[in-house]
């Protein structure tokens, strides 16, 4: 019997907490200039959710659209 996912998490300035209530639809892995640009690494991991199953517990991410199709988030 599978139980029901629930991750919570936040950024480390605490301004940004949430909860997801399912498995990630996809995850992905990038090293392409914008990616390192904002994580400052050499590259970024990160998992993909649908809105319905994001809870904010605490504030809301701001949005900065780094290129015509990738909107990235960020706290305050």
């Amino acid at each position: 019997m599978k139980t029901a996912t629930q991750l919570q998490g936040g950024c480390l300035c605490g301004a940004l907490r949430y909860r997801v209530s399912a498995e990630p639809f996809d995850s992905d892995y990038c090293h392409c200039s914008q990616c390192r640009k904002s994580t400052g690494a050499m590259a970024a991991c990160w998992m993909d959710f649908k809105t319905e199953q994001v809870n904010w517990l605490k504030g809301t991410p701001k949005e900065f659209a780094s290129s015509d199709t990738i909107r990235r988030g960020f706290c305050d």
